[in-house]
Protein backbone atom coordinates (compact mmCIF):
# COMPACT_ATOMS: atom_id res chain seq x y z
CA UNK A 1 0.00 0.00 0.00
CA UNK A 2 1.37 3.60 -0.67
CA UNK A 3 1.23 6.58 1.11
CA UNK A 4 -1.15 8.05 -1.45
CA UNK A 5 -3.49 4.87 -1.01
CA UNK A 6 -2.90 4.93 3.23
CA UNK A 7 -6.45 5.55 5.24
CA UNK A 8 -5.19 8.13 7.96
CA UNK A 9 -7.28 9.58 10.63
CA UNK A 10 -6.58 12.55 12.29
CA UNK A 11 -7.39 13.52 15.90
CA UNK A 12 -7.84 17.31 15.91
CA UNK A 13 -9.64 20.34 16.72
CA UNK A 14 -12.23 22.65 14.84
CA UNK A 15 -10.78 25.24 16.44
CA UNK A 16 -6.89 24.92 16.04
CA UNK A 17 -6.90 25.26 12.65
CA UNK A 18 -3.77 26.76 12.20
CA UNK A 19 -2.77 22.58 13.14
CA UNK A 20 -4.43 21.20 10.29
CA UNK A 21 -2.85 23.53 7.88
CA UNK A 22 0.70 22.47 8.74
CA UNK A 23 -0.28 18.67 8.93
CA UNK A 24 -2.16 19.43 5.28
CA UNK A 25 1.14 20.27 4.14
CA UNK A 26 3.44 18.17 5.36
CA UNK A 27 1.54 15.27 4.12
CA UNK A 28 0.94 16.57 0.92
CA UNK A 29 4.95 17.11 0.72
CA UNK A 30 5.41 13.47 1.53
CA UNK A 31 2.60 11.75 -0.78
CA UNK A 32 -0.40 10.97 2.05
CA UNK A 33 -3.61 11.73 0.45
CA UNK A 34 -6.01 10.00 1.72
CA UNK A 35 -6.88 12.11 5.45
CA UNK A 36 -9.51 12.06 7.12
CA UNK A 37 -9.98 14.54 10.20
CA UNK A 38 -12.30 13.69 12.78
CA UNK A 39 -13.65 17.23 12.32
CA UNK A 40 -14.95 16.40 9.25
CA UNK A 41 -16.65 13.13 10.06
CA UNK A 42 -18.51 14.68 12.93
CA UNK A 43 -16.42 12.69 15.60
CA UNK A 44 -14.70 15.18 17.37
CA UNK A 45 -14.10 15.61 20.88
CA UNK A 46 -13.33 19.00 22.29
CA UNK A 47 -12.48 19.47 26.04
CA UNK A 48 -14.22 22.69 26.24
CA UNK A 49 -17.34 21.50 25.24
CA UNK A 50 -17.10 18.56 27.92
CA UNK A 51 -16.73 21.48 30.16
CA UNK A 52 -19.94 23.14 29.56
CA UNK A 53 -22.25 19.83 28.78
CA UNK A 54 -20.91 17.46 31.68
CA UNK A 55 -18.53 14.85 30.82
CA UNK A 56 -20.50 11.33 28.96
CA UNK A 57 -21.09 8.33 30.52
CA UNK A 58 -18.45 6.82 31.95
CA UNK A 59 -16.59 4.84 34.39
CA UNK A 60 -13.70 6.65 35.84
CA UNK A 61 -10.54 4.50 37.04
CA UNK A 62 -9.29 5.96 40.21
CA UNK A 63 -6.13 7.79 38.44
CA UNK A 64 -4.70 9.06 41.40
CA UNK A 65 -1.73 8.06 43.00
CA UNK A 66 -0.52 9.07 46.61
CA UNK A 67 2.90 7.42 46.73
CA UNK A 68 4.95 7.73 43.76
CA UNK A 69 7.51 9.52 41.75
CA UNK A 70 5.85 9.82 38.72
CA UNK A 71 4.38 13.42 38.20
CA UNK A 72 1.70 12.03 35.53
CA UNK A 73 0.32 9.36 37.99
CA UNK A 74 0.34 11.30 41.52
CA UNK A 75 -2.59 13.92 40.07
CA UNK A 76 -6.12 13.14 38.37
CA UNK A 77 -6.80 12.85 35.04
CA UNK A 78 -7.52 15.79 33.10
CA UNK A 79 -10.73 16.82 31.03
CA UNK A 80 -8.50 16.88 27.91
CA UNK A 81 -7.08 13.25 28.54
CA UNK A 82 -10.77 12.29 28.96
CA UNK A 83 -11.58 14.32 25.59
CA UNK A 84 -8.46 12.35 24.03
CA UNK A 85 -9.24 9.15 25.11
CA UNK A 86 -12.71 9.20 23.47
CA UNK A 87 -11.18 10.98 20.25
CA UNK A 88 -9.24 8.08 19.96
CA UNK A 89 -12.02 5.49 20.83
CA UNK A 90 -14.04 7.30 18.09
CA UNK A 91 -10.94 6.72 15.25
CA UNK A 92 -11.20 2.93 16.17
CA UNK A 93 -14.89 2.73 15.63
CA UNK A 94 -14.67 4.47 12.50
CA UNK A 95 -11.58 2.45 11.07
CA UNK A 96 -13.48 -0.83 12.08
CA UNK A 97 -16.35 0.48 10.52
CA UNK A 98 -15.04 1.15 7.38
CA UNK A 99 -13.51 -2.57 6.94
CA UNK A 100 -9.61 -1.21 6.52
CA UNK A 101 -7.42 -3.39 6.50
CA UNK A 102 -4.93 -1.41 8.03
CA UNK A 103 -4.82 2.42 9.18
CA UNK A 104 -2.54 5.32 10.33
CA UNK A 105 -3.51 7.39 13.60
CA UNK A 106 -2.22 11.01 13.43
CA UNK A 107 -2.70 13.66 16.41
CA UNK A 108 -2.55 17.14 14.71
CA UNK A 109 0.70 17.88 16.85
CA UNK A 110 2.69 14.66 14.46
CA UNK A 111 5.41 15.97 12.51
CA UNK A 112 5.64 14.55 8.92
CA UNK A 113 9.09 14.52 7.26
CA UNK A 114 11.22 12.09 4.44
CA UNK A 115 11.66 9.36 6.99
CA UNK A 116 7.93 8.33 6.48
CA UNK A 117 7.86 8.04 3.14
CA UNK A 118 11.27 6.36 2.35
CA UNK A 119 10.66 3.77 5.32
CA UNK A 120 7.28 2.92 5.33
CA UNK A 121 7.00 0.44 3.18
CA UNK A 122 9.88 -1.61 4.33
CA UNK A 123 9.00 -1.33 7.68
CA UNK A 124 5.45 -3.00 7.42
CA UNK A 125 6.70 -5.61 5.06
CA UNK A 126 9.39 -6.81 7.69
CA UNK A 127 6.06 -6.59 10.26
CA UNK A 128 3.87 -8.60 7.70
CA UNK A 129 7.01 -11.23 7.49
CA UNK A 130 7.44 -11.15 11.18
CA UNK A 131 3.94 -11.41 12.51
CA UNK A 132 0.97 -11.55 9.86
CA UNK A 133 -1.27 -10.96 12.93
CA UNK A 134 0.33 -7.80 14.31
CA UNK A 135 -2.22 -5.29 15.63
CA UNK A 136 -0.19 -2.18 16.27
CA UNK A 137 2.27 -0.33 15.45
CA UNK A 138 4.37 2.75 17.13
CA UNK A 139 5.72 5.21 14.28
CA UNK A 140 7.10 7.31 16.93
CA UNK A 141 6.41 7.56 20.63
CA UNK A 142 7.97 8.33 23.85
CA UNK A 143 10.45 5.58 25.86
CA UNK A 144 9.88 5.01 29.28
CA UNK A 145 11.07 1.24 29.55
CA UNK A 146 13.82 -0.46 27.69
CA UNK A 147 12.62 -2.11 24.34
CA UNK A 148 12.91 -5.82 23.82
CA UNK A 149 15.07 -6.98 20.79
CA UNK A 150 13.21 -9.46 18.20
CA UNK A 151 16.12 -9.80 15.87
CA UNK A 152 14.63 -7.35 13.05
CA UNK A 153 16.37 -4.47 11.61
CA UNK A 154 13.51 -2.21 11.92
CA UNK A 155 11.44 -3.24 14.95
CA UNK A 156 11.33 -3.74 18.33
CA UNK A 157 8.76 -4.92 20.76
CA UNK A 158 8.04 -1.89 22.44
CA UNK A 159 8.49 -1.70 26.16
CA UNK A 160 6.57 0.76 28.81
CA UNK A 161 5.78 3.84 26.18
CA UNK A 162 4.26 7.18 25.72
CA UNK A 163 2.38 9.49 23.25
CA UNK A 164 0.16 8.38 20.75
CA UNK A 165 0.70 11.00 18.04
CA UNK A 166 1.65 8.38 14.95
CA UNK A 167 0.81 4.60 15.14
CA UNK A 168 -0.98 2.47 13.22
CA UNK A 169 -3.56 -0.23 13.77
CA UNK A 170 -5.01 -3.31 11.49
CA UNK A 171 -8.21 -4.52 11.50
CA UNK A 172 -7.90 -6.83 14.46
CA UNK A 173 -6.15 -4.03 16.61
CA UNK A 174 -9.13 -1.89 16.07
CA UNK A 175 -11.99 -4.46 16.84
CA UNK A 176 -9.53 -5.55 19.58
CA UNK A 177 -8.83 -1.60 21.11
CA UNK A 178 -12.57 -1.17 20.73
CA UNK A 179 -13.63 -4.66 22.87
CA UNK A 180 -11.26 -3.67 25.78
CA UNK A 181 -13.38 -0.77 26.31
CA UNK A 182 -11.61 2.18 27.85
CA UNK A 183 -15.17 4.10 28.67
CA UNK A 184 -15.38 1.13 31.63
CA UNK A 185 -12.02 2.25 32.69
CA UNK A 186 -11.14 5.60 31.57
CA UNK A 187 -8.05 6.90 31.67
CA UNK A 188 -5.28 8.33 29.85
CA UNK A 189 -5.45 6.92 26.17
CA UNK A 190 -1.55 7.07 26.37
CA UNK A 191 -2.09 4.89 29.10
CA UNK A 192 -4.38 2.49 28.48
CA UNK A 193 -2.59 1.41 24.65
CA UNK A 194 1.05 0.27 26.28
CA UNK A 195 -0.95 -1.86 28.98
CA UNK A 196 -2.93 -3.21 26.20
CA UNK A 197 0.08 -4.39 24.55
CA UNK A 198 2.31 -5.56 27.66
CA UNK A 199 1.90 -5.78 31.08
CA UNK A 200 1.80 -2.07 33.13
CA UNK A 201 4.27 -0.64 35.36
CA UNK A 202 1.40 0.09 37.30
CA UNK A 203 -0.17 -2.82 39.25
CA UNK A 204 -3.69 -1.26 39.56
CA UNK A 205 -3.66 -0.40 36.34
CA UNK A 206 -2.10 -3.59 34.76
CA UNK A 207 -4.93 -5.72 36.79
CA UNK A 208 -7.46 -3.51 34.82
CA UNK A 209 -6.31 -3.41 30.88
CA UNK A 210 -4.93 -7.07 30.18
CA UNK A 211 -2.62 -7.19 26.97
CA UNK A 212 -4.10 -8.31 24.34
CA UNK A 213 -2.47 -6.96 21.72
CA UNK A 214 0.18 -7.72 19.57
CA UNK A 215 1.80 -4.36 19.51
CA UNK A 216 5.28 -3.56 17.81
CA UNK A 217 7.44 -0.21 17.28
CA UNK A 218 9.83 1.22 15.01
CA UNK A 219 13.38 1.22 15.82
CA UNK A 220 13.84 5.02 14.76
CA UNK A 221 11.03 6.66 15.24
CA UNK A 222 9.59 7.84 11.69
CA UNK A 223 7.25 10.40 12.81
CA UNK A 224 7.96 13.05 15.20
CA UNK A 225 5.85 15.78 17.22
CA UNK A 226 5.60 18.87 17.48
CA UNK A 227 7.33 20.99 20.90
CA UNK A 228 4.80 21.92 23.56
CA UNK A 229 6.44 25.03 23.83
CA UNK A 230 5.76 26.51 20.77
CA UNK A 231 2.40 25.19 19.82
CA UNK A 232 1.01 24.55 23.11
CA UNK A 233 -0.95 21.51 24.92
CA UNK A 234 -4.69 21.38 24.55
CA UNK A 235 -4.30 18.47 26.97
CA UNK A 236 -2.57 20.04 29.59
CA UNK A 237 -4.34 23.76 29.11
CA UNK A 238 -7.78 21.89 30.59
CA UNK A 239 -9.15 21.40 34.43
CA UNK A 240 -8.92 18.00 35.98
CA UNK A 241 -11.60 16.07 36.26
CA UNK A 242 -12.81 16.68 39.93
CA UNK A 243 -12.88 20.30 39.30
CA UNK A 244 -16.05 19.76 36.25
CA UNK A 245 -17.65 16.26 37.91
CA UNK A 246 -21.03 16.79 39.49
Amino acid sequence: MTLAELPTYVVTLARRSDRRVRLEKEASAIGLRSLYFNTDLGLEVDARTLESSGHPSVELFPWELAQTDNKWWRRPMKLGELACSLAHLALWQAIADAAHPLALILEDDAMLSAPLESELDATLQELVVHDPAWDLLYLGRRRWDEDREIGLARLVSPGYSACLHAYMLSASGARKLIAADIRKRMMPVDEFVPASISTHPRPDVAAAVRPTLRGYACRNDLVGVLPRAVWGSETEATPFLQQVRP
